[in-house]
């Protein structure tokens, strides 16, 4: 089987990395994979080949508008030259776009994937350009031949509000490997740091609008009123940040709220952690979540992705409204106080967590049956 990819994940092109691995564990259950990148004239890409039957194309456009315009003449080429191929694309959006448009002037059925929370009504009012997508995406789902989504959530939306039938949508989470599960803490690094207060909150986050960041600071401004001594440890980047410090210094927060760079793992901040925060306004799955859980790290979290599904409200997760600062600022306290809820959710939380990790072999597998299943249902 022949597949032909379409996404804006550069991250395949650095070898080594999360996508690069992925990409070659796909490709022992496929003849062929073709990879048509979303990427700008300036980024530099060249098209590359890995391994044997990969290869990877990037569409090296003048700007964002005309990605869907260069993806497409790539996509036209490879085409013209494949006799049969399924093509998968990595949103229902630009690249849903152009996949459509492939399938139709190639007869060739197409596999639509959805990893973020577009159907929330946070999503698109977030901004203007996701307002278009929701538009796009009206009219490449009914012509998708199976839809690949993260959660349950997204699921029963996609059935109720586009009639999309059941056995045509698969759920197919982001999956927690083997090798991220939690190894032993070796730094002491951060003991200075992390004993500078009685319990730290942490969240691990991209700093872009739709985390809503800024609730969770709110949140710990009023934590710290009554227990001065508490700390949120923010781990990330994006284009907020320079915002977010502003913020905090304008709330007197600057010894309170610390924003640290990303690091490729954070078990270590998991387990060091009092509890884990996420006030994400959507989400297609909420990893992090998991990633707390299996270091047995209790959280609070917005009703978005897996909540409700994956994890459950008092058993394995504190749930909360979008945007609600006085609920996150209550359950934070609630939980610095009621040690048995503390232990209920560390405990709970792992229980769940652990159930995602599974071998990326097997994973792969189940990605490789849920192509197959798009030629079946033809």
């Amino acid at each position: 089987m022949i597949v032909i990819s379409i996404g804006s994940d550069r991250n395949i092109f650095k070898e080594g990395s999360d996508v690069y691995m992925r990409t070659c564990t796909y490709a022992t259950f496929f003849d062929e994979i073709h990879i048509i990148v979303f990427s700008k004239k300036n980024d530099w890409y060249q098209p590359i080949r890995i391994g044997e039957n990969i290869w990877v194309y990037p569409t090296n456009s003048v700007n964002r508008v005309m990605y869907i315009f260069d993806a497409f003449k790539i996509g036209k080429s490879l085409c013209r030259k494949i006799h049969d191929a399924v093509i998968t694309t990595q949103d229902p959006f630009e690249a849903g776009l152009v996949g459509m448009r492939l399938s139709r002037l190639f007869s060739f059925p197409l596999h639509v994937q959805i990893h973020t929370d577009f159907l929330s009504l946070y999503f698109k009012k977030s901004c203007f350009l996701n307002y278009v997508r929701t538009y796009i995406a009206r009219f490449v789902i009914p012509h998708a031949k199976r839809i690949r989504t993260v959660s349950t959530r997204i699921k029963d939306v996609l059935i109720e509000m586009y009639h999309v039938p059941e056995e045509r949508i698969s759920i197919l989470p982001i999956a927690l490997q083997e090798k991220e599960m939690p190894e032993e803490v070796s730094s002491l690094r951060w003991d200075d740091v992390y004993n500078a207060y009685d319990k730290v909150f942490i969240m691990a986050s991209r700093l872009t609008k739709e985390k809503d960041i800024y609730t969770a600071i709110d949140a710990v401004a009023r934590v710290v009123s009554r227990y001065p001594r508490t700390g949120l440890f923010i781990f990330g980047d994006g284009s907020e940040k320079e915002k977010l410090l502003s913020y905090i210094q304008k709330k007197g927060l600057s010894s309170v709220v610390r924003i640290f760079p990303w690091q490729a793992s954070l078990n270590e901040q998991y387990q060091r952690a009092y509890a884990f925060l996420l006030t994400s306004r959507f989400e297609g799955y909420a990893r992090t979540l998991l990633e707390a859980g299996i270091n047995h790290c209790p959280a609070i979290s917005t009703d978005v992705g897996l909540v409700g599904s994956v994890l459950h409200d008092r058993q394995s997760v504190v749930v909360c409204s979008v945007g609600d600062v006085q609920c996150i600022a209550e359950q934070m306290m609630e939980l610095m106080t009621d040690k048995e809820l503390h232990s209920t959710l560390a405990s709970g939380t792992y229980h769940d967590a652990s159930l995602t990790v599974v071998p990326f072999s097997v994973y792969a597998k189940k990605y490789y049956e849920d192509i197959l299943q798009t030629v079946r249902n033809i």
